[in-house]
């Protein structure tokens, strides 16, 4: 079973398949024995064509979350199973502006408020470094859909390092302030 939840929050928005998927969070966009390829337009054409294949479904997920966004809202687990248990049962609406961490990870920093109003803009992104500009009211986390890897390090522009976690048990959480206005991570193999 294909969890489209967690797909959303990897950023993903098409998915292919063999075989016919079921659910209220996916558009059906192609199956095999539609309309012919000459019937179809330029735009459904190459949403469809996939190296001249006309035997696979290809679906848009309704619920794409974007690439990086501010967490207005924590949920905190005590252990890992607890969050993939949680995982794999929520909708991919109940991740939008949510960030789940795990105690197992190390302390949780907890903002002294929930509701942090903000907006984060990826700006700059090559293979092993992008940067972020940002602009938040308060402490809070900054949740971006790249894996966590303790080799990325983010600082703020002042070169103050910022604390970087595991979220969702696989994506990566920054604990951001008002003062953080552009970020720049970089991904070094040699430290």
């Amino acid at each position: 079973e294909i969890s489209t939840a967690m797909l959303s929050l990897a950023n993903v928005s098409y998915l292919v398949s063999e075989c016919p998927l079921i659910g209220d969070d996916v558009i059906e966009l192609h199956r095999p024995g539609m309309p012919s390829m000459s019937k179809l337009t330029l735009r459904e054409r190459v949403k469809a064509n996939f190296s001249g294949r006309n035997d696979l479904y290809l679906y848009e997920l309704k619920y794409t979350l974007p690439r990086l966004y501010i967490a207005r809202n924590l949920r905190i687990f005590d252990n890992d199973t607890e969050m993939l248990s949680v995982l794999s049962e929520a909708p991919a609406f109940a991740f939008r502006e949510t960030v789940f961490l795990s105690r197992a990870d190390g302390p949780v920093e907890v903002p002294v408020a929930n509701d942090i109003q903000g907006q984060a803009d990826l700006i700059r992104q090559g293979n092993d470094e992008y940067v972020i500009s940002l602009n938040v009211n308060g402490p809070t986390y900054l949740m971006i859909s790249n894996s966590f890897n303790d080799k990325w390090q983010c600082v703020n522009q002042d070169g103050k390092m910022l604390q970087m976690r595991p979220a969702f048990h696989h994506f990566t959480a920054l604990m951001v302030n008002k003062e953080d206005r552009t970020v720049s991570c970089s991904f070094s193999m040699f430290d």
